[in-house]
């Protein structure tokens, strides 16, 4: 006798309704994806940031790697600590909170910098 071991792949594609998704016009695909946070469409300014992996200086994958992360190397990891509230701030902002915290720095840096 053998075991049937059920994974939860199994078990969704066993509970899928299947002629309810083969009924599903285009239309409604994509307004479903669409209202999926997690799954939005990239915008032209994403689009245009994208860089062809071929086109990365290096013989082999792990040296092209390496040059994309050559262009972090201006950046310091540190541990810092921010009142609660800042970082709620920030985080409410969306995707980027911390470059954007960096940015407001920058600019603070850069106004008193010039006096």
């Amino acid at each position: 006798m053998t075991d049937k071991y059920w994974t939860y792949q199994n078990i969704a594609f066993a509970c899928t309704d299947w002629a309810a998704v083969d009924a599903l016009t285009d239309e409604e695909i994509t307004a479903a994806a669409l209202s999926d946070p997690d799954a939005q469409p990239l915008t032209e300014k994403q689009l245009l940031e994208f860089r062809r992996v071929a086109d990365l200086p290096g013989n082999n994958i792990i040296e092209k790697s390496r040059a994309l992360t050559s262009e972090t190397k201006n950046k310091l990891l540190v541990s810092i600590r921010y009142d609660k509230d800042v970082i709620a701030f920030f985080k409410a902002q969306g995707k980027g909170y911390q470059r954007l915290m960096n940015n407001v720095l920058r600019s603070y840096m850069e106004q008193h910098a010039a006096r």
